[in-house]
């Protein structure tokens, strides 16, 4: 029987239980109750004993966390008495351990930061907030980061977080990047003076500048050009020596590099510009950036064409003049013998010319010479080389033309001449001309095929003019005078 059962029987039975079943069965349910109750009472105390435990061990966990923590923290009752303190790591502090059960409003910090007064200002009713604030401790202005949370009806947490070191590197941060954009700015507006076209591109090849002269060359504006590769714009056939100066220029390790380059540009209406590159290197911000200078050379390239012809020409007529007649000739004949082919000189003199400038004038004269010019070239080649070899007198050279192909093509100028009507000065003036044919299968020099063609122009021109003469009818015919 459960002891408790026996003091209470004995309290209510001095003398003794009653002595019947039915009591006795009564007594024995109670006892059996009084076991149950005994049984849940050590289970529900066991289960106290964990309980308190573990609550133990999570708080001293969440102690730990604290204490671990920068954060200075405290918590605050109803009535705004400080119930635990952590200091956290602020120099110099704002609450020592001491203030631990002093009402926050004591606090000398909180006295003198009206905006953490504000930030509290009914705390009961709001219940958890956050935001950053300025705290003042002495002549110490601290940046923070307060955050009020609560924990349970009558409990909040303060956590205040110390942010004076990120917002000074977000403030130098701020005046670094407002220094890189004056500085940018600064050399944007330098840039944009140049009268000739700047592109910048970084490392990867890609446009981080350019000027206003090269937006309006292009027609593109700044921001449809930033990002894009330069590549797009220049014609193919300079892409692979473009991209050899740019990158040459990435990989050099001296920032003192300048180099140039003509190429030609393709402009987005598939307009082409001859245009001089000039590359050079800039650190900037510690990044490698190539800068490319781009002048429109387009007039300059004509104007060198336009002297380089008027260095080889004849000035009157176009054909060529006789330095240049010699040079491309020489180098014709070389050709043709490295491939043991014939070579043929046709010198072609207008007959009685001299008597058309005495009659018709100098001016005259000169329009018969140049209708000559436009009636030699309708009947030769390209690749044929017709030069003004002094006064009516033409030179043509016919690389890779045995003796027959050479007499066909010099009947044929000689025909087209006589049936020429050159119309000048109010007169309509016919002339024939006078053909020397020498032709070489290699080994002779240029000056001496030359000299033999003019020995068969002044045969021809000695028996009747207006004819062909090559070494065939020049023998034939010296044979017949001996």
């Amino acid at each position: 029987m459960h002891r408790m059962l026996k003091r209470q029987l004995k309290k209510a039975y001095p003398k003794g239980a009653p002595d019947n079943i039915e009591f006795e069965q009564f007594v024995k349910l109670i006892d059996q109750a009084y076991f149950s109750m005994s049984e849940e009472l050590s289970i529900t105390e066991r289960s106290l004993d964990l309980s308190c435990e573990e609550l133990k061990q999570r708080n001293d966990t969440l102690s730990g966390i604290l204490d671990a923590l920068p954060d200075m923290s405290m918590w605050l009752d109803q009535e705004g008495v400080i119930r635990d303190i952590r200091v956290g790591e602020f120099n110099p502090p704002l609450v020592s351990k001491e203030d631990e059960h002093s009402s926050i409003s004591s606090l000398h910090f909180f006295k003198n930061s009206i905006p953490l007064q504000h930030f509290l200002i009914d705390y009961k009713q709001i219940g958890s907030k956050s935001g950053e604030l300025e705290l003042s401790c002495d002549s110490f202005t601290y940046h923070v980061e307060a955050k009020l949370t609560s924990v349970s009806k009558q409990r909040w947490l303060l956590v205040i977080r110390d942010i004076s070191l990120r917002r000074k590197l977000i403030e130098m941060q701020t005046e670094r990047m407002d220094q890189i954009k004056r500085t940018q700015k600064q050399l944007q507006g330098l840039i944009n003076a140049a009268p000739t076209g700047i592109l910048i591109t970084d490392e990867s090849k890609k446009l981080v500048m350019v000027n206003e002269f090269i937006c309006q060359k292009l027609s593109l504006t700044t921001d449809e050009l930033l990002g894009r590769n330069p590549l797009t714009f220049i014609a193919k056939k300079y892409r692979l020596e473009y991209l050899s100066e740019i990158q040459k220029h990435i990989s050099y390790d001296d920032t003192i590099l300048d180099s140039r380059m003509d190429l030609t540009m393709t402009l987005p209406s598939n307009e082409t510009i001859k245009v001089e590159m000039a590359f050079s290197t800039l650190i900037f911000e510690k990044k490698k950036l190539v800068i490319t200078a781009i002048t429109d050379i387009t007039e300059r390239k004509r104007l060198e064409t336009q002297l380089r012809i008027l260095a080889s020409t004849d000035p009157l007529t176009g054909a060529y003049n006789r330095r240049c007649f010699n040079e491309l000739s020489q180098k014709s004949m070389s050709s043709t013998e490295r491939q043991e082919q014939e070579f043929t000189i046709l010198l072609i003199d207008l007959d009685f010319f001299k008597s058309i400038n005495d009659k018709f004038g100098h001016a005259a004269g000169d329009d018969v010479l140049i209708e000559t010019v436009k009636a030699i070239n309708t009947c030769i080649r390209e690749s044929d080389i017709l030069g003004r070899y002094g006064g009516e007198e033409f030179v043509v050279a016919l690389p890779n033309s045995d003796n027959k192909k050479a007499r066909e093509v010099a009947n044929r100028i000689r025909l087209c001449i006589e049936n020429m009507v050159v119309k000048t000065q109010g007169h309509d003036i016919k002339l024939t001309a006078s053909i020397g044919l020498a032709t070489s299968s290699g080994g002779h020099q240029l000056e001496k095929q030359i000299n033999q063609a003019d020995t068969y122009l002044y045969y021809a021109k000695d028996n009747g003019r207006n004819q062909v003469v090559d070494h065939k009818i020049y023998h034939a015919n010296s044979k017949l005078c001996r």
